[in-house]
């Protein structure tokens, strides 16, 4: 009897990859967030505050040297008038006999305490000014300032990739025929 015995060898495909190459330069993105605090300026004047009391000062009595230099000015003229009519009426009633006066009594009269007026007055008021002063003001308003950079990415150096193929291993089928046509046992 013949046998057929069948010896087959596959063939192998060789690759022979290199990969791209490439060198990447990288910037990384960059944000720069800085808050802006917010600004307030004040400006205030000084409030102030003026009294004024020579003109209650005066009303007493009391002043400043040129209210005393017309004030003493004024008391003697009018100390002076008083005298001179004292002694104008001093006179007449000397002229006067005919009323029977005697000098002495003329004297008397003359010397005789005057009598003093009582006077309720109002006395003049004490000025008071006052300047309450100003609060001025200005705001800048604060905030996010928002600086960025988007990055960058560069490819230097790039290698194509590549693909080589090849027969690493050759197929191939062989078919033989094993043992004799005729047999010979029987």
């Amino acid at each position: 009897m013949i046998d057929l015995q069948v010896h087959q060898q596959f063939g192998k495909i060789g690759l022979d990859i290199k990969p791209a190459e490439y060198d990447l330069n990288i910037k990384p993105p960059e944000i720069t967030v800085k808050q802006v605090p917010a600004e307030i300026q004040l400006e205030q004047s000084a409030a102030t505050l003026e009294v004024d009391y020579s003109a209650f000062r005066e009303s007493l009595g009391f002043g400043d040297i040129e209210y005393i230099s017309k004030t003493m000015a004024n008391e003697a003229r009018q100390q002076y008038n008083d005298n001179l009519e004292k002694s104008v009426q001093e006179g007449y009633s000397i002229g006067a006999i005919e009323y029977h006066i005697s000098i002495g009594e003329v004297l008397m009269r003359s010397s005789a305490p005057v009598e003093k007026d009582l006077e309720i007055v109002s006395l003049s008021p004490i000025r008071v000014h006052f300047n309450p002063g100003k609060l001025e003001f200005g705001v800048q308003l604060g905030g996010v300032s928002i600086e960025h950079d988007f990055g960058k990415v560069t490819v230097e150096n790039f290698k194509f990739p590549s693909v080589k193929v090849f027969m690493e291993q050759e197929p191939y089928l062989e078919i033989q025929a094993v043992g004799q046509i005729y047999d010979d046992k029987r």
